[in-house]
């Protein structure tokens, strides 16, 4: 079975999903006519956003978009892709990035206009509300079934682990480390989405602020490579001849692939943080959108601070593995190991409730309201607590197979609604 798994894995993700994402993210491009130059637009909007009555606010949605989005996986997997596919997958995480926004606010814009209201007067939705009113419940179900697999694996027992190996300097109890893990995931989680997002509101920008910190601090340090590190980025992005560096094919195949998921963008999850929010419909697909902006621009900073420090120390980074490239960069800066695992931890810690209640949503969609979204919170606190217990590269495959998976129901929802997402409005707003 374990064969079969990561047969299926490696096939999905060598070039059907990254070719079918890409072509949906184009598409939708061009559909919405560039939907991308509302960036700046749309980065205010988030910064306006009011407070919500009852539920969730704007800004919530989007911290929690991000929490689960920047997960440890995307600080140290842009290590993997600069390593594996050479300076220029920085270029193409970015253009990945960017045209992944426009799939951010098409599922957005899906997911608000067929979200419903539970009994409490909080709004709910996501792609698997889309899909039923489309007239495709059975996919729907489908779609809520992998998100809720996906949030054990991807969500749960992956970033409790790398909150334990971002600890393993200090020889904190692994088991120590899932307890407390398990309580304060409990104390959040327990207040439902609102829980969720009243917690990102106050982690994720501290988090930014502070990774940010951190790549400053790198850049600082290699201030006399940075021009040369983006030449560096910018032409090898392009490189044809082998002489040149690891060459074109590689540099997109491993910076397209990192930034196809770094955002998420294409999963529906950016939707499913955005039908809970208390705002304007219109305003807050352009707010989800605006998730790309930060999880781009946090990749593209960590690439280039990689390049940069591959150029000023060479001797030290010698022999890292593509793994551990990002720590051995920030173990350059004075207290970065320290810094950088603050930042791990956070990144895992806003990663595990964001999927909890993207979790949360598609078991109340599945099953028999509030009664089923109890159930499912226990046994998400059951999985983190045996986070441990997994094959770790087993666990890997799985993870990558279910967010395959994951993709699948989204993109038809994509393909099937895209003459039900409204761009034409936008031009009547101003920059």
């Amino acid at each position: 079975m374990e064969t079969i798994f990561a047969q299926l894995t490696a096939f999905l993700w060598s070039w059907p999903l990254p070719l079918a994402l890409a072509g949906t993210n184009l598409m939708l491009t061009l559909r919405l006519r560039g939907i991308q130059r509302y960036g700046a637009y749309a980065v205010r909007l988030s910064l306006q956003a009011s407070q919500a009555q009852k539920g969730i606010s704007g800004f919530g949605a989007l911290a929690t978009s991000v929490g689960a989005a920047m997960g440890a996986g995307n600080i140290l997997g842009m290590g993997v892709a600069v390593t594996v596919g050479g300076p220029g997958a920085v270029l193409w995480f970015g253009v990945a990035g960017v045209l992944g926004m426009a799939a951010q606010y098409a599922e957005s814009n899906l997911s608000l206009s067929s979200r419903n209201t539970d009994s409490e007067y909080q709004n709910w939705g996501g792609p698997m509300l889309a899909l039923k009113k489309a007239g495709y419940p059975a996919i729907g179900k489908l779609y809520a079934l992998f998100v809720i697999l996906a949030s054990w694996g991807t969500g749960c027992v992956l970033q409790a682990r790398a909150v334990v190996q971002a600890l393993n300097p200090w020889h904190i109890p692994a088991s120590a480390v899932i307890g407390a893990l398990v309580l304060l995931s409990g104390a959040v989680i327990l207040w439902g989405g609102s829980g969720v997002a009243r917690a990102s509101e106050r982690l994720v920008p501290a988090m930014i602020l502070l990774y940010l910190a951190g790549c400053g601090g790198v850049l600082l340090l290699c201030r006399h490579q940075i021009v040369a590190a983006m030449a560096s980025i910018c032409r090898q992005a392009f490189a044809i001849h082998p002489l040149l560096g690891a060459g074109m094919g590689a540099a997109i195949r491993s910076g397209f692939a990192r930034g196809l998921l770094a955002g998420e963008a294409g999963l529906g999850t950016c939707g499913i943080a955005a039908a809970g929010a208390d705002t304007d419909p219109d305003n807050q697909a352009l707010i989800a959108m605006s998730a790309g902006i930060w999880t781009t621009l946090l990749g593209m900073l960590t690439g280039l601070a990689i390049t940069a420090a591959g150029l000023a120390f060479p001797a030290q980074l010698a022999g890292a593995s593509a793994g551990e490239y990002t720590l051995r960069v920030f173990s350059l800066l004075p207290g970065g190991t320290g810094l950088l695992a603050v930042c791990l931890c956070i990144f895992s810690f806003t990663s595990i409730l964001g999927w909890c209640y993207y979790g949360q949503v598609s078991a109340r969609a599945l099953g028999d309201g509030e009664k089923t979204v109890r159930i499912y919170k226990i046994l998400f606190l059951l999985v983190l607590g045996g986070a441990l217990w997994p094959d770790a590269e087993m666990l890997w495959i799985y993870a990558d197979l279910l967010n395959g998976l994951l993709a699948l129901p989204n993109l038809f929802c994509l393909w099937r609604l895209r003459r039900q997402i409204p761009g034409v409005w936008l031009t009547n707003r101003k920059e």
